[in-house]
């Protein structure tokens, strides 16, 4: 699955848009999950993305961004 800079930008706005209420968090954890591969895969196209997310407020989303890129970067510890 490859995601385009459209893909890429509508996964950042539902992290922003999903982010509220618990039932919200769940619902987007479950389509991180889906997204995984492909966040690992684009990641230098998400990593400009985190300036567009407050970790905050954004946290789930954030950190499976950042975890995406030190799979992607092979940074892992």
């Amino acid at each position: 699955m490859n995601l385009n800079v459209n893909s890429v930008d509508s996964l950042v706005t539902e992290i922003q848009g999903l982010s509220g209420s618990p039932q919200d968090v769940s619902h987007l954890n479950n389509l991180l999950k889906q997204s995984e591969d492909v966040i690992r895969s684009q990641a230098a196209t998400f990593a400009p993305c985190l300036t567009r997310l407050d970790p905050a407020v954004h946290s789930l989303g954030y950190l499976y961004v950042l975890y995406g890129l030190t799979l992607h970067y092979d940074l892992a510890c």
